[in-house]
């Protein structure tokens, strides 16, 4: 089996479609069919129902997701473990990344990336804080994190990766029976969150209304580390990706729940054409074929 046919299997499972996948990889469509079906003859069975609007995952494919991302994910990081023992130069790798992902996408992606490569120096800041509209082509970044719909980079190549799971973070004592919290209970309540424009804002204004939530926020706060300690002061309650919700609830004895309808928000990783080191090319390939922090609550 080629790895680089689990790769475009995997950028079908993406992209939903043959043609998307092709587009997204810089190979002929033709490329992409001939590489899927080596691979469905190889397993003895088709992976995808091709529909009119795409391509759907069969039962079989289903049960190659999971392996096939492992096996992209552990080449990418032995290759550049090779590589790197052959290096006597220091790279340096500068990623642009929402606070909302750093915990849930990127922590694992990195962590993997670093054991691949030992003297990689990594600088992480917040997109907001670049002085340009595009940090990838003013030089600033090599890998942008947003969730900013791709239409937004046409001169650069996108790939989505998540989706981060956002929970609700109670005060202590919630007297609210077990289970999903309703977004329309948890909008009944007072809420601690950042102001108009921040990343956990808009997560919850996507599944209701904008002008109800900035009714309900009581406490508008641009310190984003405060916000628990708020929550536990009993200054209200707030929504955050799960993973940090997680990190601190345990100390200060908050309460998480998930919520109904379920709050996620999809992210893409954006790079330039030109070609990458073999770090950001490390980083990448986790981003896309790793796994997110997965403990959503049910």
């Amino acid at each position: 089996m080629r790895v680089r046919g689990l790769d475009y299997f995997l950028a079908v499972v993406e992209h939903g479609s043959f043609s998307e996948a092709a587009l997204a990889l810089g190979v002929s469509q033709s490329a992409v069919s001939q590489a899927i079906s080596a691979l469905e003859a190889e397993f003895g069975s088709p992976l995808f129902k091709r529909t009119r609007t795409g391509a759907r995952l069969t039962p079989a494919g289903h049960e190659l997701v999971r392996p096939a991302r492992d096996v992209v994910a552990e080449l990418a990081a032995t290759t550049g473990r090779v590589r790197a023992a052959s290096e006597n130069g220091r790279h340096l790798l500068r990623i642009a990344c929402p606070a909302a992902v750093a915990s849930d996408i990127l922590a694992p992606a990195l962590g993997t990336t670093r054991r691949a490569h030992p003297s990689l120096e990594v600088v992480i800041s917040d997109p907001q804080t670049t002085a340009g509209e595009d940090p990838l082509a003013a030089g600033e970044v090599d890998v942008l994190l947003t969730f900013d719909s791709p239409a937004r980079w046409p001169e650069h190549r996108s790939a989505p990766v998540g989706p981060v799971e956002f929970v609700a973070v109670l005060p202590p004592g919630s007297d609210l029976p077990p289970g999903p919290l309703p977004v329309t209970d948890l909008l009944d309540m007072d809420l601690v969150l950042g102001p108009p424009g921040d990343t956990f804002r808009i997560a919850l204004q996507e599944v209701t209304d904008p002008l109800t939530v900035d009714r309900s926020v009581m406490v508008e706060i641009e310190h984003r580390e405060t916000i628990m300690l708020l929550v536990a002061a009993r200054a209200g309650a707030t929504v955050m990706p799960e993973r940090q919700a997680r990190l601190g609830a345990s100390k200060l004895g908050l309460e998480i729940r998930a919520l109904t309808p379920r709050l996620r928000q999809q992210f893409h990783v954006v790079h330039g054409d030109v070609a990458l080191q073999e770090p950001a090319r490390t980083l990448i390939i986790a981003l896309r074929h790793g796994r997110a922090w997965s403990g959503v609550l049910r």
